[in-house]
């Protein structure tokens, strides 16, 4: 790949304090751009004035591009841009500018030195695959989905062993049953165990206490934003509900919740707060939407029981989103529940 392109990592998580569409594109892609291409690739672009952003960002954005695409040679740009759920939230809550899916939708279609990988979470997907969003048409869809247990354990152990870092065996296994092989919660949690070597000086070994470390930290409300994109996925109160319960009543990783188990409990929670209409057959169709997009795993498909199908959400879950809490605030905001 590096052959061809330069890639910049642009994550819309560390584009903090960005109140308007100019401080996002500055933030998000001149400081990454200009930043990247100088440490990573020995590249120095003359870094724009932040000022001008504020006054004309989209016009300034394609100078700034021009700019960069005139310095950079044969190669084109790679630009990796995570979590975009946050940005789409921001312009449809009108904090930043549509416009800026149209420039990203021209870029895609008529520059051969500008190349975007835009990544995010089950939000950003189901917009994409409706085609809602202005750049559905030009960008190809592409799930990342659960990796075989092969795949998962290479991811672990290749980084790793690159930093001349040794991952037990037991401890591999429960990287994989902490983030039940998915991509993303195995990078995060590589990470963190990366920097608690880092921080432990002169060890070079990883034991299945490190990654439960990690695991508990991440689980920490400052690593809230890992999980706001699950969660916010959840687009209804039910959904929500279901996933909170089954969190509570689970003890482990492989604890399947049946579905009369669940329906007792939802109503519990309804006939405590006073809500009528709820049955079996509409728990059961909320669960399978919740298993159709894998926030849900079922044992098997003749008796269905359920679990979260990613172990670090069902900790995360359990930890921070009390069942009667949750009912409490779907009850005191919209009162929408399917």
């Amino acid at each position: 790949m590096k052959d061809k392109f330069y890639p910049i990592q642009c994550d819309c998580q560390n584009v903090f304090d960005a109140d308007n569409t100019g401080q996002l594109i500055y933030q998000l892609f001149v400081e990454n751009i200009v930043y990247g291409l100088s440490d990573d690739y020995g590249i120095d672009i003359e870094m724009p004035s932040e000022e001008a952003f504020e006054a004309s960002p989209l016009r300034q954005l394609k100078r700034f591009f021009m700019n960069v695409e005139r310095n950079i040679g044969d190669k084109s740009l790679l630009l990796l841009i995570d979590e975009f759920d946050e940005v789409v939230k921001k312009v449809e809550d009108g904090i930043y500018s549509d416009e800026l899916f149209d420039f990203i939708r021209t870029k895609m279609q008529h520059s051969n030195k500008t190349r975007f990988i835009i990544a995010g979470g089950e939000y950003l997907l189901n917009i994409m695959k409706k085609k809602a969003l202005k750049i559905s048409d030009t960008a190809k869809p592409l799930e990342v989905g659960f990796l075989e247990p092969d795949e998962a354990r290479e991811m672990v152990e290749k980084p790793l062993g690159l930093k001349g870092i040794k991952c037990l065996p037991g401890a591999v296994e429960r990287f994989l049953i902490i983030t039940c092989r998915h991509p993303y919660f195995l990078t995060a949690v590589g990470n963190g165990v990366v920097e608690l070597l880092n921080r432990e000086k002169e060890r070079y070994v990883v034991y299945p206490d490190d990654v439960e470390a990690v695991s508990e930290k991440l689980i920490d409300m400052t690593q809230k934003s890992m999980y706001e994109h699950f969660w916010n996925s959840l687009d209804s109160g039910y959904k929500k509900l279901v996933v909170a319960i089954i969190a509570e009543q689970s003890q482990a990783y492989d604890d399947y919740i049946d579905i009369d188990r669940l329906y007792d409990r939802m109503k519990e929670l309804h006939s405590a707060g006073g809500i009528s209409g709820l049955y079996k057959d509409k728990v059961r169709a909320i669960v399978n939407e919740l298993i159709a997009g894998r926030i849900l795993s079922n044992e098997n498909k003749d008796d269905l029981a359920v679990c979260i199908a990613v172990e670090q959400l069902r900790r995360w879950t359990r930890r921070w989103k009390n069942a009667d809490e949750v009912l409490n605030e779907i009850q005191g905001g919209t009162g929408v529940y399917v």
